[in-house]
């Protein structure tokens, strides 16, 4: 859950940086950074390195409990099936100092949830060279890989869901002498029936000099993507962060304790007062569970494409 990353500190310090809440996990009871370095193990360094992965398992454990509360309320409707952009090898072409690729897009808009997914992408290389992935939307990167081809096939694993409902997956040939044509019929590959009976999935062949001036076509100069509509239930998390604060907080201060409890470096904070970190430990997940009780009945959805309130509830939720 990318958008907690920096939301709450470590506390405030000359080589960090000020959270973006201006909250910090040095505000809790019985945490300074003090004792936060004396849990850090050769690995992590210093207390930057244990907030490092303190941060990645609070992360994890707030965005699983808060997935499991929206499950016991709705129905969380899947995402449907991948589609593959096709189209087939034909012959040559000398290369253009250009960048080329598939653009993929959906008008699809009956849920504010509705997000775009790469599987995998597959790029048809003529020659062994250094050549450089990007994932755009609109004029903004969002992803990019740089490798090595071999003559042939390359696959290119990305398994990311973006932010965007419509992405340009694009190679830059600017290395290569020569490079493939593959080129599809038809602009369509598949209509989304699992969420709707009308939105469908478009392609189109792309190539551009510079970002934002495209050239479509139906040729994407060996690449091909596979590429899915999903229902992206973080973004609800994401959208309501500043509700979510005081329990990621204590999520943060809980996973702290777990860090100096098992901690392998010998000192007064790890032995003397151990006791002292599972009174704090107990006391924490208490108020995190407050918290995220109190931050999940303010959140509210209502019924679209994605999310459907289940009977049960006994009544609809509507966005704040």
């Amino acid at each position: 859950m990318n958008c907690f990353q920096g939301y709450i500190g470590v506390g405030l310090h000359c080589q960090t940086d000020e959270s973006l809440s201006g909250k910090y996990l040095t505000d809790l009871p019985g945490v300074s950074l003090q004792n936060i370095d004396a849990a850090a193990n050769a690995e992590q360094g210093s207390f930057i390195g244990v907030f490092a992965d303190v941060e990645k398992r609070a992360m994890s454990r707030i965005t699983k409990d808060i997935l499991v509360h929206l499950k016991s309320q709705y129905n969380l409707k899947k995402s449907v099936a991948t589609y593959s952009t096709g189209g087939d090898i034909g012959g040559s072409v000398p290369a253009l100092s250009k960048k080329h690729g598939v653009n993929v897009y959906t008008y699809f808009d009956d849920s504010e949830l509705i997000r775009l997914h790469v599987g995998k992408v597959s790029l048809y290389a003529l020659e062994a060279k250094e050549t450089t992935l990007y994932i755009y939307g609109g004029i903004n990167l969002l992803w990019s890989k740089t490798f090595t081809t071999v003559v042939g096939w390359n696959e290119v694993l990305v398994n990311q869901s973006f932010d965007a409902t419509d992405i340009i997956i694009a190679y830059d040939d600017t290395l290569f002498d020569n490079i493939p044509t593959l080129v599809f019929e038809e602009d369509t590959c598949g209509c989304a029936i699992e969420i709707c009976n009308d939105c469908e999935i478009f392609k189109r062949g792309v190539s551009f000099e510079n970002i934002g001036i495209f050239n479509y076509g139906y040729d994407t100069k060996g690449i091909k993507a596979e590429v899915s509509i999903r229902c992206a239930y973080e973004s609800i998390i994401c959208a309501n962060i500043d509700i979510y604060a005081d329990a990621y907080l204590y999520a943060l201060g809980v996973e702290l304790m777990r860090e100096r409890l098992y901690s392998d470096r010998v000192n007064r904070f790890t032995t003397i007062d151990r006791k002292k970190a599972q009174e704090l430990i107990e006391l924490f997940t208490q108020d995190y569970t407050d918290f995220l009780q109190t931050a999940n009945n303010t959140v509210s959805l209502k019924d679209d494409a994605c999310v459907e309130c289940l009977e049960t509830s006994g009544y609809k939720y509507m966005m704040p």
